[in-house]
């Protein structure tokens, strides 16, 4: 579904940046951004948050140091975002 409008180079682009994104997978619903950890000693973190809409079941919390390292890794029924891709909405 955004094959014509988000390219993967784009996204990885804007989300190693710092970009922000929320994408809807077959209901579910995926948050994936940077945050800022620390007090005196600030660091990103890249998070990737897999939730229902309603907040009903399973929640998936993760944190990784890098970006690259939640692209290859975040998996949503063992599949990465890229390998999803085209099955993706952004969700406005």
């Amino acid at each position: 579904m955004l094959n014509n409008k988000l390219k993967y180079e784009d996204f990885c682009k804007n989300f190693i940046d710092g970009g922000y994104y929320e994408f809807i997978y077959k209901n579910i619903y995926i948050n994936v951004g940077v945050e800022i950890k620390g007090f005196f000693h600030k660091r990103k973190e890249w998070i990737f948050i897999v939730h229902k809409h309603d907040n009903t079941g399973p929640l998936i919390f993760a944190s990784y140091k890098t970006p690259e390292l939640l692209l290859e890794n975040a998996c949503i029924f063992g599949k990465t975002l890229y390998e999803i891709w085209d099955d993706l909405e952004i969700n406005p």
